[in-house]
């Protein structure tokens, strides 16, 4: 009866966590989702295992020469679920965002992780299968997430000059939900949001206003020669908390690369265009300044490299072009003609 009771039990967590990993997949956020689920998780690690341990309802280690097929199954299926898992909240994480926090936060994902493996090699009697294929199912979600984000947008691609005088800080970039929010969505896939983060924060004042924010009034430069094909100046910069989803893009510029590539600088100031439709820009020449115009959180610039002029979530012919940079720097590596991800700092043009 006990069993059948933790059987049901952990289907229905492991059905409601599943769930919100997926949803949060889509909104590009899961590996929060398994920072809150680490923090239930450690506690009811340890006082699940010291209460089966006085009431004898610990299982066989797996790595026990004796261990049964069971336990080192159940072993197998749950341990990868907290390495990957943590790998990716570790790769995933902002420093630009927890600032001096990091440090802390490394070691809290560190330590989740040890604890679920743990829980894994000292299982319960009554392990479940259900929870066991629900963890492999979460490890198998990170997995496809750091495979997909990892490894570089499909050719052809199109290269680019930083569109900033200061280094810049890649805040969404990559292949998959887990570095990139666009990436669930084929009109945005292969979109980046950059900011400016002098000293290591994004934020240079009250960030309840809009001057607060380093990337506020920075001048947007051309990435690449091309001619302005659109342009919309004239919507306002919304304020800190608010958003218009009548206008995704905000004020925009659409710059014509090359046949069916057509490059969309998104979230631009209001009044800040200096450029119009039919004006030819060159690289590194000042075109407007960052802004919050749009559906934007914060001020920062979106780009994206499309197959059409005109942006649209609805168009269904609209995608994505891959992109590489000039100077990318990763992890005190500078690299040249690369792709960059979330954390990933374009320098500019030397």
């Amino acid at each position: 009866m006990r069993t059948r009771l933790l059987e049901g039990a952990s289907l229905l967590a492991v059905s409601a966590g599943l769930g919100g990993l997926l949803l949060a997949r889509m909104l590009g956020a899961h590996w929060n989702v398994w920072l809150l689920f680490g923090m239930a998780g450690v506690p009811v690690f340890v006082v699940g295992r010291a209460l089966a341990s006085w009431r004898g309802w610990l299982g066989p280690s797996p790595v026990s020469r004796d261990a049964p097929a069971s336990a080192r199954a159940h072993a197998v299926l749950r341990a990868p679920a907290w390495l990957l898992g943590a790998v990716a909240v570790w790769l995933a994480v902002l420093p630009i965002q927890v600032g001096d926090s990091l440090g802390e936060v490394r070691v809290y994902i560190v330590v989740t992780a040890a604890f679920g493996v743990l829980a894994a090699l000292v299982p319960l009697r009554t392990a479940t299968w259900s929870g066991s294929l629900g963890l492999a199912a979460v490890a198998g979600v990170f997995g496809w997430d750091l495979i997909t984000g990892l490894s570089g947008p499909a050719e052809p691609t199109v290269q680019l000059a930083s569109p900033f005088a200061e280094p810049a800080v890649v805040f969404h970039g990559g292949g998959s939900p887990l570095f990139n929010h666009h990436a669930p969505i084929p009109q945005q896939h292969d979109a980046v949001d950059i900011v400016l983060a002098p000293g290591g924060s994004e934020q240079v004042g009250d960030p309840a206003t809009l001057e607060g924010w380093a990337c506020f009034g920075a001048d947007v430069l051309a990435p690449a020669d091309g001619e302005v094909v659109a342009a919309v100046a004239d919507l306002p910069d919304m304020p800190i908390g608010e958003v218009d989803r009548d206008n995704l893009a905000g004020n925009h510029l659409v710059v014509r690369l090359a046949d069916e590539r057509f490059l969309l600088l998104a979230h631009l100031q209001r009044g800040s265009l200096r450029v119009g439709p039919g004006d030819t820009v060159a690289r590194g020449q000042p075109l407007a300044r960052c802004g919050n115009s749009g559906n934007t959180s914060q001020p920062h610039l979106h780009l994206q490299v499309q197959t059409g002029p005109a942006f649209s979530n609805h168009d269904p012919d609209l995608r994505t072009v891959g992109l590489r940079w000039e100077h990318v720097e990763r992890g005190g590596r500078v690299m040249d003609g690369s792709p960059a991800r979330r954390n990933d700092v374009l320098l500019p043009t030397r």
